[in-house]
């Protein structure tokens, strides 16, 4: 197979003490202190690629940082005790992606650990997810896309617990454009079923129980903006909530909330999804908006978008502070894990 091309795995890494904050600005990570953030914090160290490229995304799993570089390289850094990054010799070089990969973990790496790196556009044949081992960087799975009739599907977000894999595909349908495929992690990743949406949208996991779905379309009139729960064994639909509008969507740490980011604007919708539904809770113009990413660190909700933002949060997941840093981020992760 003409997939992929190279990889070498050697480093080790001590314990990670403190709390730090990675987003990616004009092409160049930078790192900055949890502690005593504020709007006129300063990155406690900025790295621009070794390689002479441009880093275009950054994301944390489990002891390691991982960084993709134009369209194929993806490095992996360590984290020192002081919370800072160190260039490793591992590297993953996936070829034949021309828009870019996305990089997200397993949220059960106990039963299911590994690394998936996400082509939505493959030179040679279908979209694909790949699943690599951490520890060997070796490529085990390669997941592709479904196909419709004469045309295949495009996979933009994928979710790993430790019985499933959950594609979002752009396909489409007689009544829309997007669906979500569910994969047997015990059955080598064979497609066990699939459910049909409106648009192709963004996943959230709750460990193995509940999935989330945003979607936003303006090509269906009207317009659809839906926030779905589904139950994530059966795929059978939970709830579904209409809003105004809808784009990435997270759940903090504990699972109880979902931190919804509004499509183009700086607008951060919070939801409590600790019962049975999706329970509206406020919506917040605080901040620089969290369309770019999101993440908990800390305690705090950071977001990236036109700015890096930290959101501090009341005791019913509203935020009720910001703090801005004037620079605009495409990425954002902790260096610990939440």
């Amino acid at each position: 197979m003409r997939a992929f091309v190279g990889l070498i795995t050697l480093s080790l890494l001590g314990f990670v003490l403190c709390d730090n904050v990675v987003t990616i600005s004009n092409g160049k990570l930078l790192v900055f202190k949890s502690s005593g953030f504020s709007s006129s914090s300063s990155p406690i160290q900025s790295i621009y690629d070794p390689e002479g490229g441009s880093f275009a995304s950054v994301k944390r799993y489990r002891d390691y940082v991982y960084t993709v570089t134009g369209d194929a390289y993806v490095q992996r850094w360590g984290i020192s005790t002081s919370g800072k990054l160190y260039r490793t010799s591992d590297y993953f070089w996936f070829q034949y992606c021309p828009t870019g990969l996305t990089i997200r973990g397993s949220t059960d790496p106990e039963n299911a650990d590994y690394v998936m790196l996400i082509c939505p556009y493959y030179s040679y044949g279908n979209s694909r997810v790949v699943l690599a081992n951490p520890k060997t960087l070796e490529f085990e799975y390669n997941i592709t896309s479904t196909n419709t009739g004469t045309s295949a599907g495009i996979i933009f977000d994928a979710v790993l617990t430790g019985n499933y894999l959950y594609t979002s595909e752009l396909t489409p349908h007689e009544f829309g454009y997007g669906k979500i495929v569910q994969y047997s992690v015990n059955n080598d990743f064979k497609k066990n079923t699939e459910v049909k949406l409106a648009a192709h949208p963004s996943l959230a996991i709750r460990k193995n129980s509940d999935l989330f779905a945003t979607i936003s379309t303006t090509q269906l009139v009207p317009a659809v903006n839906d926030i779905m729960r589904f139950d994530a064994d059966r795929m059978t639909p939970v709830d579904t909530l209409s809003t105004t509008c809808t784009d990435l969507g997270r759940l903090s740490s504990d699972s109880k909330t979902l931190f919804v980011a509004c499509d183009n604007n700086n607008s951060l919708k919070v939801y409590d999804v600790s019962g049975s539904g999706i329970e509206p809770v406020c919506e917040s113009d605080l901040g620089s908006g969290v369309d770019a990413g999101m993440k908990m660190v800390d305690g705090f909700l950071y977001g990236a978008g036109s700015g890096l933002t930290r959101y501090t949060l009341g005791d019913n997941g509203c935020p009720v502070s910001a703090d801005v840093v004037p620079v605009t981020c495409t990425s954002v992760d902790g260096l610990s894990e939440e």
